[in-house]
């Protein structure tokens, strides 16, 4: 009953994604232009090397949502 008229309020519980479409645009493209390190990218985007690559391939495609 609770977690219904929560969400009826327009609440919606859990933990925001790190990832956001603008975050991944603009990693895609600091990760195409090779200008920067993974570690300086993740740093200036203000993410984990590791979710870095949950969400973007090496060379800086997106993944597949799984």
């Amino acid at each position: 009953m609770g977690l219904r008229s929560a969400r009826a309020r327009g609440r919606f519980g859990g933990r925001p994604k790190a990832m956001t479409d603008e975050k991944m645009k603009r990693t895609a493209k600091l990760m195409k232009s090779s200008d920067y390190s993974i570690n300086e990218i993740c740093e200036m985007v203000g993410i984990s090397r590791t979710t870095l690559y949950r969400y973007l391939k090496p060379d800086g495609t997106l993944r597949q949502p799984n």
